[in-house]
């Protein structure tokens, strides 16, 4: 029983150590919006630049991507150009550890 409890331990924690982080930044307009790439991606630009957590070097900080393997990408560009339309602010989560073309991956979106 201790094994078992042990190896489920083990499991936990080994795949919270895989979890990749997340930097969040709010109060933030979408300037512009890219989809129809072949890939599934979808890029967003914002009217102010964001601390970039990992180092992605194109985009002037501005430009963030969407993962179709980690976001619905229909879900996201449907909240990025209701705030687009609206005027609205959003929120990003963006991944600490990822690019995408040079432009960082966000997370989640959501709007204020």
């Amino acid at each position: 029983m201790k094994k078992i409890l042990f190896l489920i331990t083990l499991l936990v924690v080994s795949h919270s150590a895989y979890a990749e982080s997340y930097t969040e930044v709010n109060n933030l307009k979408v300037k512009s919006v890219f989809a129809g790439y072949e890939e599934g991606w979808a890029f967003f630009e914002l009217e102010s630049t964001v601390v970039n957590p990992n180092g992605c070097v194109s985009g002037q900080n501005k430009i963030m991507g969407i993962d179709p393997e980690r976001s619905d990408v229909d879900q996201v560009l449907s909240v990025l150009l209701y705030a687009h339309s609206s005027g609205r602010t959003i929120g990003i989560q963006i991944y600490n550890e990822s690019c995408v073309y040079d432009h960082p991956v966000i997370r989640r979106v959501r709007v204020f």
